[in-house]
């Protein structure tokens, strides 16, 4: 049913209502974020994503004009209370779109109502159309309720979902009736997004005071199994009380504001981490599959005097540049007395939370103070500190919990290590404020105790890679995954075949997702349908494959041309750039290297790609995996994808190869082929010959290699994939 425009009352409306809205006015207060400019309500159209029924009644309190809210749905899938509480001026789009939301916008502002558009769901064309022929200059905004840290928009349009006492507001830059476009409107729509969430008051809380609070909730359920220890489970009083027991031995023994850390993913890490946080300490977790040179540059770089770890670890890992200072966590774990754990425990279970955190003397705010340090997995250099705040962390968690909340993924395979990103923020931190149960495995190369381990924990949720999964397709049985509701890969660039393959078997759905050290890490994610049911949008769509996925609330995208640093729109490929609470403020004392990647509080990815017009993300590859040949720009990643998926059909699924640039005397550059089984040359050129790609395309030289070079955390070791393409190009260049 689509309402009449001519039906619509003039306003304002009715005494009852306006007394209910003097009342509201004194209980909801609405702040207002870095306005782009000031202007007086009226002919312009405010343009939202979407609403719940709270934020637009706080937004009408504010209002000095009626506002009118016009939704593109069916009128089942606006929330009941926007229908039926009389506060709310609505009206309902739902067939002819363009031309029914121009009538509509213009009858209301003939009787007197300022216009806000809720904009999900409307195709893109019929949004232009109306608004030219509305002739409505846009403001684009977004809301967001500060009285709890919910970034979540899975919700149908005006949903009741509290009444939001404080309401968060930004508004973007007016767009012109004759400059709009769908595609400026969406990059604009995200950047009020990115900044409104910035600006939400819990953000600005220690992350101390995050777990504390979370595990308090969730002190008698499992938060984490450690299956190396014969499946021992912590609840969430248990698993605090002995992160405070370690939290008094840190404070007695240990000055420094910095403690290194070398543990396997399980109850250690986790203890470990936490009692750093717990007494003020910045944790960093150590990457120790590094080499001893790269160790030791980050030691000395972060200034870290004393190591957290056990004897076990140090005994495997001889080469490993060792402090003096060490201490066994897991031996202090095993022989702490029973009693004095349960006593510590009875303290977290009987103590409120406000005079638990005053007993721990946790500060008051964490904010933009460093919270962790990771160090870069050196593939193209030295390994960077990449510093991750308070803010950073509670921020990508929220947005993890928007994407994948709780009751979808109730467990999580922990098995990444925490000196990994995804292993620091999603296997560790995410756990410990708020999310999934955490079953942790040592390491992602054991695939039979991994596929033990779901089977037996029913495990709803993994984060693996490509080249990890194509292990799992190998072993696997179906049954043995049957608990999985999904499968996240990241790291390297998911092969549709291995995806169709793994999922026509398997019958689990694989997400391509996407992020860095420096986004803390979570960027962007494919996820399932189910996981969009009942939001009241038609056209929403969880997954598309060959993207990573849409980006994670409140990031925002620009793209730039490589090299000129010009804005394109986000459609057209170039550099990506992002914005958001969850990108990090800079390098472990590397102002130079800081101020490369870090514009005016973007983040400067490297990566090229671009934006779709329903909001899904691809990448097509690194600017430094481009080869400028004869003046034209070559993608790595092209060539590879049709070269691996001829050559696989003709030598099997273990061939690999990758595609690297080298230094050409006539050409500038020339691309290199390292392959694990032999490939003439001729058969490389015939397959992209075939594909209508030109001769500058076609390696000119190849490097056999049994072992592509990887690095622990999946990526490829660009550092050492260049040295054989060097070689190589050495090797075939004809004599002087």
């Amino acid at each position: 049913m689509q309402t009449n425009p001519e039906s619509f009352p003039a306003a304002p409306l009715g005494f009852g209502r306006a007394c209910a809205l003097r009342f509201l006015r004194l209980i909801c207060e609405v702040r207002k974020v870095s306005a782009a400019q000031s202007w007086e309500p009226g002919r312009q159209l405010l343009a939202a994503s979407r609403l719940s029924f709270g934020e637009a009644l706080a937004l009408q309190t504010d209002s000095s004009l009626p506002i009118c809210f016009l939704v593109y749905a069916r009128p089942s899938h606006v929330g009941f209370w926007a229908h039926w509480s009389g506060l709310l001026s609505l009206r309902i789009v739902s067939s002819d779109c363009a031309q029914g939301l121009a009538e509509h916008i213009e009858t209301c502002r003939r009787k007197g109502y300022w216009v806000c558009l809720l904009t999900e769901g409307i195709p893109a064309a019929d949004l232009e159309k109306a608004i030219r022929l509305s002739h409505s200059n846009v403001i684009p905004m977004a809301a967001l309720d500060y009285s709890r840290l919910k970034l979540t928009r899975n919700f149908r349009h005006l949903a009741w979902r509290g009444l939001s006492r404080l309401l968060g507001v930004c508004y973007g830059p007016e767009i012109k009736a004759a400059d709009f476009t769908a595609v400026r409107f969406r990059r604009d729509l995200l950047e009020v997004n990115s900044r409104v969430v910035e600006s939400h008051p819990a953000l600005k809380i220690h992350l101390a005071e995050a777990c504390v609070r979370g595990l308090k909730r969730r002190q008698f359920r499992a938060i984490v199994i450690d299956t190396y220890a014969h499946g021992r489970k912590f609840n969430g009083g248990m698993l605090l009380a002995a992160a405070w027991l370690l939290t008094d031995w840190i404070r007695a023994n240990a000055r420094e504001e910095r403690i290194g850390i070398v543990l396997p993913p399980g109850i250690a890490a986790m203890v470990a981490n936490l009692a750093c946080v717990l007494c003020g300490k910045t944790p960093v977790n150590l990457n120790f599959t590094a080499g001893r040179a790269a160790n030791e540059y980050a030691i000395r770089l972060a200034g870290v005097r004393r190591i957290l770890t056990t004897e076990m670890v140090v005994k495997r890992l001889a080469d490993f540049p060792w402090t003096d200072d060490r201490f066994d966590v897991v031996d202090w774990l095993l022989e702490m007395p029973k009693s004095k754990l349960l006593g510590r425990f009875l303290r977290v279970v009987l103590t409120p939370s406000k005079w638990l955190l005053e007993e721990l003397d946790v500060p008051e705010k964490g904010d933009q103070r460093e919270a962790g340090i990771l160090f870069t997995s050196g593939s193209s250099g030295a390994p960077k500190g990449v510093v991750l705040s308070h803010r950073n962390i509670i921020g990508n968690v929220s947005q993890l919990e928007a994407v994948l909340p709780h009751k979808m993924v109730p467990s999580l395979l922990g098995s990444l290590p925490v000196f990994h990103s995804f292993g620091f923020t999603v296997m560790l931190w995410w756990p410990l404020m708020s999310g999934p149960r955490t079953v942790t495995c040592v390491s992602p190369l054991e695939v039979a105790k991994i596929l033990e381990v779901v089977e037996k924990y029913k495990v709803a949720l993994m984060v693996t890679t490509p080249t990890f999964l194509r292990s799992y397709l190998k072993k696997a049985k179906p049954e043995q995954l049957v608990s999985l509701r999904m499968i996240v890969t990241g790291a390297e660039k998911l092969p549709v075949p291995l995806m169709q393959e793994f999922e026509d078997r398997m019958k689990i759905m694989v997400g391509e997702g996407y992020g860095m050290t420096e986004g803390s890490p979570a960027i962007a994610v494919n996820l399932p349908d189910w996981s969009i049911v009942g939001n009241g949008i038609e056209e929403a769509k969880g997954r598309v494959v060959g993207s990573v996925g849409r980006v994670v609330p409140g990031v925002a995208v620009r793209v730039w041309s490589p090299g000129t640093e010009d804005e394109l729109p986000i459609s057209s490929s170039g550099m990506l750039l992002y914005r958001g609470v969850n990108i990090f403020g800079g390098y472990l004392d590397a102002p130079e290297k800081s101020a490369e990647v870090l514009k005016d509080g973007w983040y400067v990815s490297g990566d090229i790609g671009r934006m779709d017009e329903d909001g899904f993300l691809y990448i097509e590859g690194r600017l430094s995996r481009f080869s400028k040949i004869g003046g034209e720009m070559v993608p790595h990643g092209t060539v590879e994808h049709y070269l691996v998926e001829a050559l696989r059909r003709e030598q099997g699924e273990d061939f690999n190869l990758v595609i690297m640039g080298a230094s050409d005397a006539k050409k500038g550059e020339s691309l290199v082929a390292i392959v694990n089984h032999p490939v003439e040359k001729e058969a490389l050129r015939r397959i992209l010959s075939e594909q209508g790609l030109p001769n500058l395309w076609v390696p000119k030289a190849v490097k056999v290699a049994p072992v592509i070079p990887h690095l622990a955390s999946g990526k490829l070791d660009l550092q050492a994939c260049q040295a054989l393409a060097n070689e190589a190009a050495r090797d075939t260049a004809p004599p002087v």
